[in-house]
């Protein structure tokens, strides 16, 4: 093998021999990109949300229209790159709430084009490299996330970018690879905190590296980490500036780090319960017998010589993957979506090994289309769990009911082309609610609301009691810990969306009140029993 092609992809000269004799070369690393990134592209800006969305996506859409590119409630919540970018996506004449979208759906594609590249370096097989991207590209956690305004698509951007540069690192042992890969990995911490699970694998890289026949300079380590501080600079400008204005640089630091979600972030009970929707969302997102490569893939990148690779790959992946598993938040299988691209990786390298051991002549048709019914999937499942299967349904689909909102189809398809539920619901509301009322509502359908009174001024009057609330119009708090509820309830200023106390504000969900229809709306008043001439 030559030093050029050693250099275009390093990786496979470690494989067993008859891979390196199948005859068949991966298409070279641009093209595979380009063509990839091209079809990730159309897809998801076809079928992305075309304005307002629900949820944390809503609140990054409200943050966008409000210039906040740190979080001002949970600084481990900033993702600074991310908002840094879609600012800039704005500054453009983008609608804040699109530019959100839009950004997911390009960096959502860009996963995608980078993973095509890593295949690359990984198998020879073009039906290897095809079927695996068409997997991630239309894999339901990728597109989903891709389609709204979220950070996990830009996070997975740079990881599949720092895979690459990794990759050649070890299969050329040229510094600037190595270089490069620490630089991304700083922009990812500028993006989002799970970038540190990469650290584990490249401290066993830089061991191999450095007890290698050509090992790297201490000199080049130091210049790597200097990099990725360098990338890593938004996220420290943050902290000099949140640890000065607190005074309190530990505590800063812990706040970044977990923030609110400390208990979450350091939890170390497994949840089986948990384990298993994991594994259920997995089959969901990758619908084919392909799956089954992987524990091929597994084992074929194990008998490999190339130990640095066989090290770094698989503790990346279980380190991504334990942290996932046991990280027991409400949209837990979110935080899969990295271990997806390493779980790809072991696909298409099982599909390599498994095509050169199969002699059929249509075995790159068969294996192609395998990757292709997921949308088929997508499409026919929300009907049939509602029509055939209700209580499985009941069972795994969360029991919050929205207006606009179908929540087997809002959760189980990908797609949000041409949706417009949380504007209509937004305008609703606030054309319902009396003048100076006030709402009390959950962070989920909150965003929406929060959205159109700062972009548009309509009904600013109305005040919202929720989480991450911005209206700084208002300049006095309601304490809804005070006298001041029972004051509020008993002038009839109080709404809510729901008759659904899980949505009301803590301070009334343990009776005493009720929810009385008042048009679209519900009254909030005293249950008789309990109301304060009552007492």
């Amino acid at each position: 093998m030559t030093a050029a092609h050693d250099d275009a992809t390093p990786i496979p000269a470690d494989a067993d021999s008859t891979v390196e004799g199948n005859g068949e070369r991966p298409p070279r690393a641009g093209v595979a990109w380009l063509i990839s990134t091209v079809a990730a592209c159309i897809l998801y800006l076809l079928t992305m949300a075309p304005g307002l969305v629900w949820g944390d996506s809503g609140n990054a859409q409200v943050r966008i229209l409000l210039g906040h590119v740190y979080d001002r409630v949970d600084l481990s919540r900033s993702h600074v790159l991310y908002y840094a970018v879609a600012d800039a996506v704005v500054s453009l004449g983008v609608s804040p709430a699109l530019a959100g979208n839009l950004v997911s759906a390009l960096a959502g594609a860009v996963t995608v084009g980078n993973t095509a590249w890593l295949l690359t370096l990984l198998v020879r097989r073009r039906a290897a490299i095809v079927s695996g991207v068409c997997l991630l590209l239309l894999s339901h956690c990728l597109w989903h996330l891709s389609t709204v305004a979220e950070v996990m698509s830009f996070s997975t951007a740079l990881l599949s970018l720092e895979l690459v540069l990794a990759v050649k690192f070890i299969g050329t042992r040229r510094p600037k690879w190595l270089i490069a890969a620490l630089f991304v990995n700083g922009l990812g911490l500028s993006t989002h905190n799970m970038s540190l699970l990469m650290w584990p694998a490249y401290g066993v890289l830089v061991a191999f590296a450095f007890i290698s026949r050509k090992p790297v300079s201490w000199r080049t380590l130091a210049f790597g980490v200097a990099m990725l501080g360098v990338g890593a600079l938004p996220v420290i400008a943050l902290f000099v500036v949140a640890a000065r204005a607190s005074g309190d640089p530990l505590g800063t630091l812990r706040e970044m780090l977990s923030g609110r979600y400390g208990r979450h972030v350091y939890n170390v009970d497994v949840d089986w319960g948990l384990v298993l929707k994991t594994m259920a969302y997995t089959a969901y997102s990758f619908p084919t017998p392909l799956v089954a490569a992987c524990v091929a893939g597994v084992g074929v990148l194990w008998t490999r010589r190339a130990r640095a690779l066989v090290s770094f790959i698989l503790i990346a992946f279980v380190v991504h993957c334990g942290f996932a598993l046991r990280y027991n938040v409400p949209d837990q299988h979110v935080f899969m979506l990295h271990s997806y691209i390493f779980l790809i990786v072991f696909l298409a390298i099982g599909v390599d090994w498994l095509c050169d051991r199969t002699p059929s002549r249509f075995r790159s048709v068969i294996v192609i289309a395998l990757a292709l019914p997921a949308p088929l999937v997508y499409w026919i499942v929300p009907d049939l769990l509602q029509q055939r299967f209700p209580e499985i349904a009941a069972r795994c689909l969360p029991d919050r009911v929205l207006p606009y909102r179908d929540n087997a189809t809002w959760f189980l398809r990908p797609w949000r082309h041409g949706y417009d539920g949380p504007l209509r619901f937004a305008r609703e509301v606030l054309a319902s609610v009396p003048e100076d009322g006030i709402l009390t509502i959950d962070s989920t359908p909150m965003t929406p609301l929060l959205y159109v009174q700062n972009a548009d001024g309509l009904r600013r009057d109305v005040r919202i009691l929720a989480g991450y609330v911005f209206q700084p119009w208002f300049e006095d708090a309601i304490d809804m810990a005070s006298p001041q509820r029972d004051e509020i309830v008993s002038q009839g200023r109080l709404y809510a969306t729901t008759q659904d106390r899980r949505s009301w504000n803590d301070h009334l969900r343990g009776g005493g009140y009720r929810g009385v229809p008042h048009g679209k709306l519900f009254r909030i008043e005293h249950s008789n029993a309990d109301a304060p001439e009552n007492r």
